[in-house]
């Protein structure tokens, strides 16, 4: 619903920022999810304490959210 009104008010800029905040809350509860996981702590080590766990995880979520909202971009950009 707040895809459809940004859209149609603000135009492709709506629809960036929509989709950027769907992507951050998507991304970041899945990215908190794994930093806290056993098998993550598995894979990267015991050693590394917890807030470093997820700030690896962070900077990746940053990543992501990025590289989804510029996918977005690309497309809304397209002329039909």
């Amino acid at each position: 619903m707040s895809a459809f009104f940004l859209t149609n008010i603000i135009g492709n800029d709506g629809l960036q920022i929509s989709s950027f905040i769907f992507f951050v809350l998507i991304t970041f509860d899945l990215c908190i999810g794994i930093g806290k996981s056993k098998k993550f702590t598995e894979w990267i080590g015991y050693e590394l304490d917890e807030n470093l766990r997820i700030f690896i995880l962070f900077i990746i979520f940053l990543n992501i959210v990025y590289f989804l909202t510029r996918i977005t971009f690309s497309i809304s950009q397209i002329n039909f």
